[in-house]
């Protein structure tokens, strides 16, 4: 499963738990569209109002009007959150934000631990076979977590090596390269569909070590991917 069942939780406990910079998903409630919009917190004052910046929709700040209801869910960790608020003020200048009514109710739930995300990312993948020299393979990598990630490409790598991962993570338009040595942990290969058919491998990894900055960029994606739609999860 990926979460537990939700449950209203402490309220002021939930607010003060959240730190500058938590990333949050918007939604107008009287959207008939339900489109998601992501941003950031940028500060609260307990049992008064939230600051969030307004999201950022092809390069311009997207607009929720004085008065609108908002559904919104924070992440803390493995922790998602999701509350109701009413935009009070909308500020334009000298900066892109928001004030948000102070939540009456949280409700709290679960995610396990390396939440794993269906992605098509290109890659690159670099790594040395005994006695001999350096392979480089371009990967599509097919999911993707903190702890590892799944790739394809049409050579077989085997089970037990160590290789370098080298790609790119898209958030909030801004590409973040990522480059992490993993070891092979699995192998598996279907049937191409080309002419003629080659084998398609798909291999599992274990990333070894990931930086702070390169760990929240995949937590970043794995929270979009997740409220974008619950079918991404692997």
């Amino acid at each position: 499963m990926t979460t537990t069942t939700e449950a209203t939780s402490d309220t002021n406990a939930t607010i003060l738990s959240l730190n500058v910079g938590t990333r949050v998903q918007l939604r107008g409630l009287d959207d008939p569209g339900a489109t998601e919009h992501f941003s950031s917190l940028i500060g609260y004052v307990k049992d008064e109002f939230l600051l969030v910046k307004l999201p950022v929709l092809r390069g311009s700040p997207f607009i929720f009007y004085d008065g609108i209801q908002i559904l919104v869910r924070a992440f803390t960790g493995t922790t998602i959150h999701t509350f109701r608020s009413t935009v009070t003020r909308t500020l334009l200048s000298p900066f892109y934000y928001m004030h948000l009514s102070y939540p009456a109710e949280v409700s709290s739930a679960m995610l396990r631990t390396a939440l794993r995300v269906k992605v098509r990312i290109a890659a690159r993948i670099e790594y040395t076979p005994p006695g001999k020299a350096v392979v480089t393979l371009p990967a599509l990598f097919v999911n993707l977590s903190t702890s590892g990630a799944s790739f394809e490409c049409d050579t077989v790598v085997p089970v037990g090596q160590n290789l370098r991962c080298v790609f790119q993570v898209g958030i909030d338009g801004v590409e973040h390269d990522i480059n992490v040595e993993a070891i092979v942990r699995s192998v598996n290969f279907r049937p191409g569909a080309g002419n003629p058919p080659g084998d398609i491998f798909s291999c599992g990894l274990q990333f070894k070590e990931l930086s702070t900055a390169d760990e929240t960029t995949i937590r970043l994606l794995s929270y979009e991917r997740l409220l974008s739609d619950r079918q991404n999860i692997v």
